[in-house]
């Protein structure tokens, strides 16, 4: 019997141990499934990255946004230094500092170059004003036109302005077109509960119409001239969950409740492409860091309206991943958080 008893107490032993690990296999299973949602779920195609690195330079002491170009250069600002840049390579990185409206510290606030003009929004006021940029200070050449309550404006051209515009008491926006400082085209229903900031993107205009492609989930949409879906596509990613949203104590407004991921942080529309600046790594991406390397997802808008392949493109020791990109004639500049520019032929 006591030989039985412990033939007993080791088979249970061993059958024990087999369901631990087979138990903790399924919960190693089960955490790896639920980051691979987070970062793979999908592979790139990767195609070498016609580029050569040129050189970079610190800009701005923080975070910096591209506000447009000019020629063979771009123009960045930073609303904590309330100072505009404009950058090229003629002959080495060169920088020109252009001082912006004293309110341009706003948050809400937004300023963008076309060639040698400054369209300055100013969310306060509801209204924007244009400057020219004569000899590296701003001429004022117009002022009060309307754009109420806009975010994201982007100019058309010289009289028509593209915005954001929020509903009052709610987390939901439109898209608006004004055209002389006069609404002509708000933009229909284009997803189910209206377009929510859960929802936001950047738009992109794209022959006689636009390309929305969301922040944060893999959308991307095709609009018209009016703003009317044409046409609804993915990015590769897997990722369909959104950022939670919550009302702003003693407001009207809406924000994030935690600072959003970015899936698609910035896009750009060139020759029928769409070039997406990805914030998500691919199964194949394994030994990828963002803080050395910017991985640009290109994608067809002419033909098929698929992924076509990605960049994957080596970046200095710089520490900071990228926050945008522009191609400008033969260059392509890289925006990094830490306030460096990156500048490539």
């Amino acid at each position: 019997m006591t030989i039985f008893k412990k033939l007993r107490n080791v088979l249970a032993f061993v059958i024990v141990g087999v369901l631990s690990v087979f138990l903790l296999f399924m919960y190693s299973t089960k955490k790896t499934s639920h980051q691979f949602v987070k970062n793979g779920g999908f592979k790139r195609i990767y195609k070498q990255a016609p580029v050569k690195y040129i050189g970079s330079k610190k800009i701005f002491s923080g975070f910096s946004q591209i506000a447009g170009y000019y020629k063979e250069g771009i123009y960045t600002y930073s609303k904590q230094n309330n100072l505009a840049l404009y950058t090229d390579v003629t002959s080495a990185i060169d920088t020109i500092s252009i001082a912006l409206p004293a309110k341009s510290t706003t948050i809400a606030n937004d300023c963008i170059f076309r060639n040698d003009t400054l369209y300055y929004f100013d969310s306060n006021s509801g209204k924007y004003h244009v400057f020219k940029i004569v000899n590296r200070r701003l001429k004022v050449i117009d002022s009060a036109k309307t754009a109420p309550s806009s975010f994201n404006p982007i100019v058309l051209d010289q009289t028509d302005i593209l915005c954001k515009n929020f509903y009052k008491n709610s987390p939901t926006f439109e898209i608006v077109i004004y055209k002389k400082g006069i609404k002509a085209v708000e933009s229909p229903k284009l997803f189910n509960d209206g377009i929510k900031l859960t929802d936001d993107g950047r738009i992109l205009p794209y022959k006689n119409g636009f390309i929305y492609l969301c922040y944060f989930k893999n959308t991307i949409l095709w609009l018209d001239k009016n703003l009317r879906l044409q046409f609804k596509s993915n990015t590769i990613d897997t990722v369909q969950n959104v950022p939670a949203v919550e009302r702003i104590s003693g407001t009207a407004r809406y924000t994030y409740k935690t600072q959003p991921i970015f899936v698609n942080r910035y896009g750009q529309v060139v020759k029928d492409k769409l070039y997406v600046l990805s914030s998500l790594l691919a199964d194949n991406d394994k030994k990828v860091s963002f803080t050395d390397t910017t991985i640009l997802d290109v994608y067809d808008l002419l033909n098929k309206r698929n992924y076509l392949y990605s960049y994957k493109i080596p970046l200095p020791r710089l520490h900071s991943p990228a926050s945008g990109f522009s191609f400008v004639g033969q260059q392509l500049y890289i925006i990094l958080l830490n306030g460096y520019i990156c500048v490539f032929k």
